[in-house]
């Protein structure tokens, strides 16, 4: 090409921002395991849908998925088909620390076998699922290929070093599991 550098292609999800509803399959391929890509192609298909119908899919797939959006889903959705139980310990905890918050969804992971959905700015801009946390990490099921978040890089309020921190938001958090 004439001496010129070819530039990287872009990838399938480059320019695309659904983690939010790839998170919500991924619950359910955790939780509900055998979970084929015949079911996954199935259920992506009614998230989508579910989408377009309650704040538009192309702004969806542009912008990402809101937290409301991505409850309202998980409610109406991927729970009753599943039977998938959820809670938000945090829903109203504004005040609480990093140790507190790891600490809650370590016990919560042991007892329950379950996955916590998170959302994480900072660094990324992403929903992810914990599967386990560690006295070092938390260790990830992810859509993005990402594996775990070392937990010294990781806060749960901004500071001077936001865009080297992973940003966890206690009250957009769901643990999710099965009985």
């Amino acid at each position: 090409m004439n001496g010129r550098k070819i530039p990287k292609p872009f990838r399938q999800g480059d320019l695309d921002a659904l983690c939010g509803p790839y998170c919500l399959l991924n619950v359910v391929r955790y939780l509900r395991p055998p979970f084929s890509t015949a079911q996954g192609i199935q259920l992506h298909r009614k998230l989508l849908r579910h989408l377009e119908r309650h704040r538009g899919l192309i702004r969806r797939v542009t912008y990402g998925t809101g937290f409301n959006e991505l409850s309202r889903a998980l409610v109406e959705v991927v729970c009753p088909l599943h039977g998938i139980e959820r809670s938000r310990p945090f829903k109203r905890r504004r005040e609480v620390t990093l140790e507190q918050f790891l600490d809650t969804m370590d016990t919560f992971l042991r007892d329950h076998g379950g996955i916590v959905l998170i959302s994480l700015s900072g660094v990324y801009d992403h929903w992810t699922l914990v599967r386990k946390v560690t006295a070092r990490s938390l260790l990830l099921y992810d859509s993005h290929d990402l594996q775990r978040l070392g937990r010294t890089h990781c806060a749960l309020k901004p500071s001077g070093e936001t865009l080297k921190r992973h940003l966890l938001h206690p009250t957009r958090t769901t643990f999710l599991w099965v009985d």
